[in-house]
């Protein structure tokens, strides 16, 4: 699938659906390869309004010319608390 011709946005959400991260190829968080590949990228500050616990994403590619839309992964991510501390 030749993902330059799609523009392209990810949702992540926690289980009541409220929106955590937004995605897209306009907002750089999505970053279509020339070799086809998809680079997704979450910064810090997005990281941040991750708390601990469990939540469901899409990955979804729309087609430019036609508006026809993919959905290329969906599932659920779990974030887990930070185990090493530093010392006193």
């Amino acid at each position: 699938m030749d993902l330059t011709l799609y523009t392209g946005r990810m949702e992540i959400r926690t289980v009541a659906n409220a929106l955590l991260i937004a995605l897209t190829t306009a907002n750089g968080g999505i970053a279509v390869q020339p070799d086809k590949r998809a680079l997704l990228f979450i910064g810090d500050d997005g990281t941040r309004r991750m708390p601990p616990g469990a939540y469901g994403y899409d990955l979804l590619f729309e087609r430019s010319a036609d508006g026809f839309v993919t959905a290329l992964l969906k599932g659920k991510v779990t974030v887990q608390a930070l185990v090493t501390r530093e010392e006193p």
